[in-house]
């Protein structure tokens, strides 16, 4: 007698506070003797029976039997992925005389999964999905996944305020569905069907042909009876980018038949009948918005992909949830994806993550670096933006409610569970702390908001920037989250500050022609200035030279991912060179009435249709005050120009990357210092996770080691930068306003696959480091995207059209 089948279903009733507990067995009788036995079943909650039935069993050769026991069950403990909460049930074959013949063991959970009022419900709340598609992948061993990666995995999910999965794009491992039910994230399983390569059309998908019927009903079919009783599997998925039809209504038809407990999604199907809820896939802000607001479809919408994480990437992200947070029928969405599929490999010495284009002959087809596009690298290291995806998707939002900061206002997400928390409190003024405390073990009620007043002491502070900054940690340990764990952090600025630069020493500076250059004498070193260019050449304070060169005006960046989708680094062209108009810079100077001197150079740029100009101001102390501007005089912006295959009109300009300077720092720069966003890179566009602070680094940790080289490590909204070597020399960079600084030991061309990625194959971790230290001061920056990486640009807010601009700043020598 063989246990053939086991369905087991767990619901609730009574306001989702009583039990519906089911099981129906199928035996398959394979001896030649009539079999007389029992079958024995137990739910256990904690190791401890609440319910047991025995079967009588009584089945002939060759004979297949169904037995079906149901149990209502009061106030049982329900199942979801905030308070994942298993009973076991243990099925047990004995014969007749009352030998085991054959024993399982299941894990169930008792919930209730419903649409509702246009809404995904579990247990009766309305759910936010903080999700991510996942594949199964090792950096070593590829698909085949051990089980202490998909441990890893879920650790990683949780940490970071994660409660949802999709198996993109076929049914996984048996056992990662195990920790889903322990451990609690809800589950889309999907089957394996995909078939996009034949295209979406009636006539030619796959979807709509009838010979393909069962290829699709059977892989259907085998999902459903594998993985049907794990609680976590919120809805069932008939696949993924293989077009719609006739197939596809038979699927959605089976799967709602098989099982009513669940709901069915299909991305093709699009707003067709055969998906119970609409899932597109990297809708952007304004599909979303006008999706909310119609009042034709009443289904719930949860994207099935979006914010594709390709690269230095997931910018704009915070403003998908500001919308998702603004409309309760848009309930979240899967991030495009979880980790990298990169694999280990080695070349001189040294480990990298190979992709597309590294394995086969010459000419095997490839999509380069395209399944890079993780949260996580391929070993499983979170890169920045899987910290932006946690700050933003965290379950606990924060307002301040008076402008000394003591009135604090917490709101938990949370729909099923209370947390404890220790709320830490501490205020900064320039980055420096100058109070603070703990809230210890502060109880936070499911879908509650509570007030707190904290002892914030009034001071005068001056001119300075103050902020205030909340950091929610768990109380005591929770499985895979350590006591201590860091839930949910908030960052608010009391007071805005003034960071107006000191005034000029009085002195004279000496003006002075070498060769091809003009050198500023001050007290104790010289400024020297390229005549031609208007670059600086160099800077020594004493014997000591402390910039290789810089001023140099800049416009353009590595291009990222997201860049090489829109074709930019094509459209953008002119930027990488823009002085293409012959003829030295128009040099003027004017010595101050302190003594300083001021000197500026006018250079036409993209044929004479805008100036830029940088002026350097120099004092006797050393100090040097930059302002450089960009004038337009003729032409036409073209912002909104994206795909690779358009062209810009004559008469217009592309926008920019980034309006800054580039600068090169000699051999032994290894220490940066910041007020800023950090201690992690951030973009225009994803800053979130980066508080404003005081924070140091060495140059070699700044970078951010992306699969394919690409622009990265930028700090934003910095007030101060201090670059030092081992002796203490160095220079302070600092501005009125708040700049971006960029600062690594690889020239920018290292980290530029030029116009197009493909026909270039290089990988960060090969990439031989300089001795300087490259440096970008950028007073304006682009974002860097998340829509889709094939063709969204950033935001218009995140974008730099060609029009005027203006960047001012200072730097001072550091002498020990």
């Amino acid at each position: 007698m063989h246990l053939a089948d086991v369905r087991v279903e767990a619901g609730l009733e009574n306001r989702y506070s009583d039990g519906v507990f089911s099981i129906a067995l199928e035996l398959a009788h394979l001896g030649k003797q009539p079999f007389t036995g029992t079958a024995r079943c137990i739910l256990s909650n904690g190791g401890r029976s609440v319910a047991e039935a025995t079967l009588p069993l009584q089945v002939s050769p060759g004979d297949t039997a169904q037995f079906t026991w149901r149990k209502k069950l009061p106030s049982v403990s329900t199942w979801t992925a905030e308070t994942p909460h298993l009973y076991q049930v243990d099925v047990v074959l004995k014969d007749g005389n009352s030998k085991i013949t054959e024993a399982t063991r299941l894990e169930v959970g008792f919930r209730d999964i419903r649409i509702e009022d246009g809404l995904v419900k579990v247990n009766g709340k309305a759910l936010l999905i903080k999700g991510t598609n996942r594949h199964e992948h090792h950096p070593e061993t590829g698909h085949v996944v051990d089980r202490a990666t998909m441990e890893a995995d879920i650790q990683t999910l949780k940490a970071h305020n994660f409660n949802a999965v999709r198996t993109s794009h076929y049914p996984n491992h048996p056992f990662w569905y195990t920790l889903c039910d322990r451990y609690g994230l809800y589950v889309v399983d999907e089957a394996n069907i995909e078939s996009h390569g034949m295209g979406y059309a009636l006539d030619r998908t796959l979807g709509n042909n009838p010979d393909w019927m069962h290829a699709h009903m059977v892989r259907t079919e085998r999902m459903v009876a594998r993985d049907r009783n794990h609680p976590s599997i919120l809805c069932w998925s008939l696949g993924n980018e293989a077009g719609n039809g006739v197939n596809f209504e038979a699927t959605y038809a089976f799967v709602k038949s098989a099982d009513p407990s669940r709901f069915v999604t299909y991305e093709r199907a699009e707003r067709a009948p055969n998906t119970d809820v609409y899932v597109p896939m990297y809708a952007d802000y304004m599909h979303l918005e006008r999706f909310a607001r119609q009042k034709e479809d009443l289904r719930p919408l949860i994207q099935c992909e979006y914010a594709h994480a390709m690269g230095n990437s997931l910018g704009g992200f915070k403003e998908y949830w500001d919308l998702y947070r603004r409309y309760p029928r848009l309930q979240g969405g899967f991030i495009w994806d979880f980790k990298d599929q990169g694999l280990w490999e080695e070349q001189d010495g040294k480990r990298y993550l190979a992709y597309g284009g590294d394995y086969g002959p010459e000419g095997t087809p490839s999509d380069h670096n395209f399944l890079n596009n993780g949260l996580v690298m391929a070993d499983g290291t979170p890169y920045p933006h899987m910290l932006e995806a946690k700050q933003v998707q965290q379950p606990l939002q924060f307002q301040v409610g008076n402008p000394l900061g003591s009135k604090l206002r917490v709101e938990s997400e949370y729909r099923f569970r209370s947390v404890v928390v220790d709320i830490a409190w501490s205020v900064l003024a320039n980055g420096r702390t100058v109070d603070s405390g703990v809230l210890p073990a502060v109880t936070l009620r499911p879908l509650t908001s509570n007030a707190f007043d904290l002892p914030v002491k009034e001071q005068d502070l001056g001119l300075a920037e103050v902020v205030l900054n909340v950091e929610a940690t768990l109380t005591e340990a929770e499985p895979l989250l350590p006591a201590g764990h860091v839930l949910a952090r908030y960052q608010h600025i009391l007071a805005a500050g003034s960071f107006a630069p000191t005034p000029a020493q009085t002195g004279r500076v000496d003006l002075k022609a070498e060769g091809g250059n003009v050198v500023l004498e001050f007290d104790g070193g010289a400024l020297t200035l390229d005549r031609n260019t208007g670059e600086v050449a160099g800077y020594r304070i004493g014997k000591r030279d402390l910039i290789r060169s810089g001023g140099t005006p800049n416009f353009w960046r590595p291009p990222v991912d997201n860049d090489y989708g829109t074709g930019s680094p094509e459209h953008r062209a002119e930027w990488r060179a823009p002085f293409n108009v012959p003829g030295p810079a128009k040099m003027t100077n004017e010595r101050q009435g302190n003594g300083s001197m001021k000197v500026a150079f006018a250079r036409p740029i993209l044929g004479g249709d805008a100036v830029v100009s940088v002026q350097y101001n120099v004092d006797i102390t050393g100090k040097v005050t930059v302002t450089q501007d960009m004038q337009v005089q003729a032409g036409e912006a073209a912002p909104d120009l994206a795909g690779r295959h358009r062209t810009l009109e004559a008469g217009t300009h592309g926008n920019l990357y980034r309006f800054g300077q580039h600068w090169v720092l000699p051999p032994g720069v290894d220490v940066a210092q910041w007020y800023g966003r950090g201690p992690m890179e951030s973009a225009r566009d994803r800053k979130e996770a980066a508080m404003l602070g005081l924070y140091s680094a060495s140059i070699d940790k700044l970078a951010t080691p992306y699969a394919r080289p690409q622009y990265n490590g930028t700090r934003t909204d910095t007030r101060w930068v201090r670059f030092t070597d081992g002796e203490g020399y160095g220079l302070e960079f600092q501005s009125p306003r708040p700049f971006d600084f960029t600062a690594l030991h690889f020239a920018p061309d290292q980290l530029d696959s030029g116009p197009r990625k493909e026909e270039v194959q290089s990988h960060f971790r090969l990439l031989e480091p300089t001795a300087e230290t490259h440096l970008d001061m950028d007073g304006h920056a682009a974002g860097v995207a998340c829509i889709n990486s094939w063709g969204a640009l950033p935001l218009p807010e995140y974008r730099l059209p060609y029009r005027d601009y203006s960047f001012h700043y200072s730097f001072t020598p550091i002498q020990p």
